[in-house]
C-alpha cells in the first residue's frame, strides 16, 4: 500500500502545469544557443540556467519530502554515470592542469547529470509519447527552416557560407536534424490524421533541408547511416506493389536535390574520400588524432584530467603546425579517452551501451504486450541516441543535451514498457 502511495505521489509533478511548462521550454530552447544569453555581461544569465533553477526550486521540496528517493529516478544507468564520475574525480584530482579539470567536472559533467535527473523526473507517458516528439519537432525544425534559409536563399540575419540557424554551428545543426528524422518517420506512420501526416513529412523535409544547408561532412555520413537504418527498420512497410511508386519518388527526390542544391555542397562532400589530403581543417582533425594517441600512451589508465585535450593540445608541438590556442578534439571518445584513460572509456561506453540496451528492451516489451506504437516509438528514440554516437566520432558532445535527453529517455522508454506486465515478463 505505501509503494502503491509513493508510485502516485513520485509523478504528481507529471500533473503539474507549472512544472511541465518549464521543462519542455527547457527542452525547446536547445537549438537556440545563439538566443539563450540574455546578458553579455553576466555569462551565467542564460534562459536554460534560469529555467533548470526555476525547476529545481519547484523540485527539490518535493523530493526533500519523500522518506526515499523517487521511484522515477531508480535507473540501472546510475551505477555507470557514478562510475564515470569518480574515474573523473581521481583523474582530474592527479591531473596537471588540476584547476581546469576540476572546473568542468563541475559544468558540463555535474550540470549534465542535473538535466538527466530532471528528465527522468519530469517526463511521463504523455510527455514521452507526445509532448517530446512534439517539443523537439517544432523547435528544432523551425531552427532547420531558418538555418536553410539562409543557405539557399540568403536570407538575412541567417546568410552564411554554411546553414547552422541559431545553433552554436553547422555541425550542431546537422545533428539536431538528425536527431529529429527518426521521431517524424514515427509520426508519419503513426498519425491520427492526414494533417498530422502531412505536417510531419513536411518538417521531415525541412530537416533534411536543414542537414543540406549545413554542409556538414559528419552530418551528411549520419543522415546516410540512419537513412538506411531506418529503411531496414521499416522495411515490412513497404508491401511490393508499392515498389515501383516508391523508386518514382526516390527518383524525384534526387533530381530535385541534384538541381536544387548548390554545387559547392557535393564539392565539399566529396572531399570525405580525400582523407587528411582535404582542407586545412581536415588536417587539422588528423593532427588531433595523433596529439590524443600519444596522450593515451603516456597516460593509458587514468588520462591526464577531464576534458584536458584542450591543455595536451596547446602544449604540443603539433599545435604550432597550426594555432596556439586551445581546441577540442573534435571527437568525443577521444575526449574521454585523453581525458580518463582506459578505465574512465570503459565506463562511458557502458554508459552507451546500458542506454542502448534500456531503448532495445523497451521497443521489445512494448511490441510483446501488443502496443506497437509506442515500440515504434522507442525505436526511434534509439535511432536518435544512436545519431548522437555518430555525431560523437566528429566533434565533442559530452555536454550536449540532445545526448543528457537521450540516457534518461531510454531509461522513461523502459520504466513505461514494464509496467502492467508480469514480473516474469519484465526480466
Amino acid at each position: 500500500m505505501e509503494k502503491n502511495l509513493l508510485h502516485k505521489e513520485t509523478f504528481s509533478l507529471h500533473n503539474r502545469f507549472l512544472p511541465q511548462l518549464l521543462f519542455y521550454m527547457l527542452v525547446f530552447t536547445i537549438p537556440y544557443f545563439q538566443l539563450r544569453q540574455l546578458s553579455a555581461a553576466y555569462q551565467f544569465m542564460k534562459i536554460d540556467w534560469l529555467l533548470t533553477m526555476i525547476l529545481a526550486v519547484i523540485i527539490i521540496p518535493d523530493i526533500m519530502n519523500r522518506k526515499s528517493i523517487p521511484e522515477n529516478l531508480q535507473s540501472n544507468l546510475w551505477p555507470w554515470l557514478a562510475l564515470f564520475l569518480v574515474v573523473n574525480l581521481i583523474s582530474s584530482l592527479l591531473s596537471p592542469y588540476r584547476g581546469p579539470c576540476f572546473a568542468r567536472i563541475l559544468n558540463p559533467i555535474l550540470v549534465g547529470y542535473v538535466f538527466i535527473a530532471l528528465s527522468m523526473l519530469m517526463i511521463s507517458k504523455k510527455g514521452f509519447e507526445k509532448y517530446l516528439p512534439f517539443t523537439l519537432a517544432w523547435s528544432i525544425g523551425i531552427n532547420s527552416f531558418m538555418g536553410f534559409l539562409g543557405y539557399f536563399f540568403h536570407y538575412t540575419p541567417f546568410v552564411g557560407e554554411r546553414g547552422r540557424g541559431f545553433t552554436i554551428g553547422a555541425n550542431n545543426m546537422a545533428l539536431m536534424c538528425v536527431f529529429t528524422i527518426p521521431l517524424l518517420v514515427h509520426l508519419i506512420f503513426h498519425a491520427k490524421n492526414r494533417k498530422n501526416a502531412i505536417v510531419a513529412t513536411l518538417l521531415l523535409i525541412v530537416n533534411v533541408l536543414g542537414v543540406i544547408s549545413s554542409a556538414s561532412r559528419g552530418g551528411f555520413l549520419s543522415l546516410t547511416i540512419i537513412a538506411l537504418l531506418l529503411l531496414f527498420e521499416l522495411r515490412h512497410r513497404f508491401h511490393p506493389r508499392y515498389l515501383g511508386l516508391v523508386i518514382v519518388i526516390i527518383g524525384i527526390a534526387m533530381i530535385t536535390i541534384i538541381n536544387v542544391v548548390p554545387e559547392r555542397y557535393f564539392q565539399r562532400q566529396q572531399t570525405i574520400l580525400k582523407g587528411s589530403e582535404a582542407d586545412r581543417a581536415t588536417k587539422r582533425r588528423m593532427g588531433y588524432l595523433i596529439v590524443s594517441w600519444d596522450s593515451i600512451k603516456k597516460h593509458p589508465l587514468l588520462g591526464t584530467g577531464t576534458l584536458s585535450f584542450r591543455n595536451v593540445w596547446v602544449n604540443s608541438e603539433m599545435a604550432r603546425w597550426f594555432d596556439m590556442e586551445e581546441r577540442s578534439a573534435h571527437n568525443t571518445y577521444m575526449e574521454v579517452l585523453v581525458g580518463t584513460g582506459i578505465i574512465g572509456f570503459f565506463f562511458f561506453m557502458m554508459l552507451l551501451w546500458q542506454t542502448f540496451s534500456n531503448f532495445t528492451k523497451a521497443r521489445r516489451l512494448f511490441s510483446d504486450s501488443g502496443r506497437h506504437s509506442m515500440a515504434s516509438l522507442a525505436s526511434a528514440y534509439r535511432f536518435s541516441f544512436i545519431a548522437v554516437t555518430i555525431y560523437f566520432l566528429f566533434k565533442s558532445g559530452l555536454d550536449h543535451k540532445l545526448f543528457l535527453l537521450g540516457i534518461p529517455l531510454s531509461q522513461v522508454a523502459l520504466t513505461l514498457a514494464g509496467k502492467h506486465l508480469p514480473e516474469k515478463e519484465k526480466s
